[in-house]
């Protein structure tokens, strides 16, 4: 053998015998150095993500968070990374101030230590409510989802997904720096008039093309217009849209198969007439699973149209879990377009309260979880009964 190929090769066996006894190993697959981490949808796996996470943070946490009690874990983690020297900045809805998982903040805040990090507080949204639930770490790591940091973890159905991209991460800072810096909240946040890279902008996350959305920035989505001839004439001002739902309407009609909804609040008229065409018009199959505590509170807004889609044949489900909710806002369509986050599908979410999803294409293996979280699901769930005219609870 020739002394140099030799002496290379001996090098790099070396260099792999170094870095495994390191505990490194190679990345499965072909990972991107931008990528989609980790999807959660059960306890152990929420909490060590989020506690790996905070505990790995180096220089910033980013947190816009609704609720926050109820997990001293979390609490206590959020500290010791303020003791490692990492700034934590943090928003939250103006009536969730009093919560011990902020308050625990608020004291360890007062301590203003040398030699540690500092944690900065502000709670706003007095028109509605701050509801995202996501983190920024170290400008680069994103986490959002469905999932409030309450004992909710332990016993809702939620959703969290951790994805590695600082583009991405960039744009839930503009974001997160309106309310945190500026003190804009709701519809406040829509002064400037400069339109942000997120209403345009796609981040390659690994094999995911994903775009975010916030809310709510009425001024900066198109207006939208849809209605199908077979519908009966209503005010056209009723389904004229300028807020996010400008954003997955569109989605949603190009279905060409099925469409999969978890919904804790569903409300929202343009989004199920949407879904009523496709199904009388398109055949698509279309199968929706509804927090029923939320079914019955918004009832006389919205009973009755869900009904109709029930009457038409699509499947809906009412999910009533003993100990917790149905909390999860998704929409799959086609088993390729993934919509997730903290927006809930009712008129509020999108015109008043401080909200992000995100949307993810090529998402087969994502929806697949989500398949799988339907069974989960399903043991809790029981078809949804048409009322009588009049019947009460």
């Amino acid at each position: 053998m020739d002394r140099l190929v030799f002496f290379r090769l001996s090098f790099l066996a070396l260099i792999f015998f170094f870095l495994f006894s390191c505990g490194w190993k190679p990345p499965s697959g072909n990972q991107n150095e931008d990528s989609v981490l980790k999807i959660c949808f059960e306890a152990e796996c929420m909490e060590k993500m989020l506690l790996t996470l905070i505990q790995n943070a180096h220089e910033k946490i980013e947190l816009a968070l609704y609720g926050f009690e109820g997990n001293p874990g979390l609490t206590e983690a959020l500290i010791q990374a303020k003791k490692r020297k990492v700034n934590l900045e943090i928003v939250s809805d103006f009536d969730s101030e009093i919560q011990d998982g902020f308050q625990s903040l608020i004291l360890e805040k007062m301590k203003n230590l040398p030699g540690e990090g500092i944690i900065s507080l502000r709670f706003g949204n007095t028109n509605a409510i701050m509801h995202n639930k996501y983190m920024i770490v170290d400008s680069k790591w994103v986490l959002t989802g469905s999932t409030n940091w309450t004992d909710g973890i332990q016993t809702h159905f939620n959703h969290m997904i951790l994805l590695k991209n600082p583009l991405l991460a960039k744009e839930y800072q503009k974001d997160f720096k309106k309310m945190f810096q500026e003190g804009l909240f709701s519809t406040d946040k829509d002064n400037d008039g400069v339109i942000p890279d997120w209403v345009i902008g796609t981040y390659q996350t690994g094999i995911y093309p994903v775009q975010v959305f916030f809310t709510p920035y009425k001024d900066f989505y198109p207006e939208t217009f849809y209605d199908d001839p077979d519908t009966p004439a209503v005010d056209p001002n009723e389904i004229t849209v300028q807020n996010a739902f400008s954003e997955i309407l569109p989605l949603v009609s190009q279905a060409k198969k099925r469409i999969m909804i978890f919904a804790f609040s569903f409300t929202d008229r343009l989004l199920m007439e949407t879904l009523f065409n496709l199904h009388q018009n398109q055949n698509i199959e279309i199968k929706i699973w509804l927090d029923q505590s939320q079914y019955q509170s918004n009832y006389n807004s919205a009973g009755r149209r869900i009904e109709k889609l029930k009457q038409a044949g699509i499947q809906i489900k009412i999910t009533q879990k003993p100990d917790g909710l149905l909390h999860h806002k998704m929409i799959a369509i086609d088993d390729q377009v993934l919509i997730i986050g903290s927006l809930n599908f009712s008129n509020n979410a999108v015109t008043s309260n401080d909200e992000n999803f995100l949307i993810l294409k090529n998402a087969s293996s994502l929806i697949d979880e989500f398949e799988k979280e339907a069974a989960r699901i399903d043991e809790y769930s029981n078809d949804l009964v048409i009322r009588n005219e009049g019947e009460s609870e």
